[in-house]
Formats: C-alpha cells, sequence, structure tokens
C-alpha cells in the first residue's frame, strides 16, 4: 500500500491479484476513512488501559489490606506480651507463614506465663524453707535458754544445791 495526496487529501493505495478473477483489484480509499476507526480504537485502548491500570491498583491495594491484617494482628500480640499481657491470644485467619508465626507466639507466651507461675511457686516455697530453718534453730536456743534459767533459779533457791541444777544440765 502506499499514498497519494490528491486535491490535499491523502488516499491509500493498494492493488491485489485475484486468482479466482485472473486480474488485479485496486483499493483507493481515503486516508481520514481509515484513520477514524482508528482513531476511534485508540481510544477504547487508552481508556481500556486506564480503566485496567485502576483496577490493578484497586487490587493491589485491597490485597495488600488483607494480607497486611494478619501482620497487623501479630504486631498487636506481641506489643500486649511486651506490655506483660501473657493472656493473650492471637488469631489470624490465613493459612500462610503469619499464622505460624502467630501460633508460635501463643505458644511462647503460654509457656512464659506457666514459667513464671512455676518460679512464683519456687519462691513461695523456698522462703518457707527458710523460715522453717530459723524456727528450727530458735527452738533448740530457746529450750537451752529456759532449761539454764531453771537450773541457776533451783541453785538460787535451794540454797547452792546443784542437784536439781544437775539433772536438768544432762
Amino acid at each position: 500500500p502506499f499514498q497519494v495526496v490528491l486535491g490535499g487529501q491523502a488516499w491509500n493505495i493498494s492493488m491485489e491479484h485475484s486468482d479466482y478473477l485472473d486480474m488485479y483489484v485496486a483499493y483507493i480509499v481515503p486516508q481520514d476513512v481509515l484513520l477514524r476507526d482508528l482513531n476511534e480504537l485508540s481510544r477504547i485502548a487508552v481508556m481500556l488501559l486506564v480503566l485496567g491500570g485502576g483496577l490493578a491498583v484497586a487490587l493491589a491495594v485491597g490485597s495488600s489490606k488483607v494480607m497486611s491484617r494478619g501482620v497487623s494482628r501479630v504486631m498487636e500480640g506481641i506489643e500486649a506480651i511486651e506490655r506483660g499481657n501473657l493472656d493473650v491470644e492471637i488469631q489470624v485467619d490465613s493459612n500462610d507463614e503469619i499464622r505460624t508465626i502467630a501460633a508460635g507466639l501463643n505458644h511462647m507466651a503460654g509457656r512464659i506465663k506457666v514459667l513464671m507461675e512455676e518460679k512464683a511457686q519456687i519462691e513461695i516455697k523456698k522462703k518457707e524453707a527458710e523460715i522453717m530453718m530459723l524456727q528450727r534453730q530458735i527452738r533448740p536456743h530457746f529450750l537451752y535458754n529456759t532449761l539454764d534459767t531453771i537450773s541457776w533459779m533451783a541453785i538460787d533457791d535451794m540454797g547452792g544445791e546443784n542437784r536439781v541444777s544437775e539433772m536438768i544440765s544432762a
């Protein structure tokens, strides 16, 4: 095909051989007729590209919000654990790595809580054992002082008689 300008208007001319008719057929079409449909097609293509791009952006934003929801819940759970709330239960509705992380954090928080309770119980038992040891140290000392006082009182009351004192000392 080639173009010719006649009378200020561009024309597209093309030729083809027809085997059926055994002759050449020439097509002469004004260029503006061809381009009119092409311009309309290009406008439609641009509109489709803009709509497709907008749809792609909307889908990307929506899917990122859905995907980041699980990460946000995990972060909230971590912050609660940092504040000392070990009763936190992180719920994630997905079946991906985020759910695995959430389950691990839930397990870790529960284990930390159990260990802290065990430590508190050990501390209580340690204090009870210390008190019991002090009581056992005080009893013999108190008994010795009591018997010693009785012994001296017996010596003093009996006029120097040491028989009661000797029995207490034995």
